[in-house]
């Protein structure tokens, strides 16, 4: 059970907290997607690229994810909200 309470959008912020983008992929483009995304550049769902993100775009993600949970448990805990990041598995 969840140690966070929410009832719509407008109720008070609770809890920050910022993830991590370690094994992160593109995922396959399954039919439905491909019809609405792929399909005028793509012949083939098949050819729409998918897998692991470049190393170059998983160490600029995890930079920010860092300078984001940084800031935000500076903010957090001025304002009494609970703030926590996930670590990689």
């Amino acid at each position: 059970m969840s140690l966070v309470s929410v009832h719509n959008e407008w109720d008070p912020l609770e809890e920050i907290i910022v993830g991590t983008a370690a094994g992160a992929r593109v995922p396959r483009a399954v039919r439905s997607v491909f019809a609405v995304e792929y399909a005028g550049e793509y012949d083939s769902q098949d050819q729409v690229p998918s897998g692991p993100y470049p190393d170059r775009v998983l160490k600029e993600t995890e930079e920010d994810s860092t300078s984001c949970a940084r800031s935000s448990r500076s903010s957090a805990s001025r304002s009494g909200v609970r703030s926590s990041a996930t670590t990689p598995p």
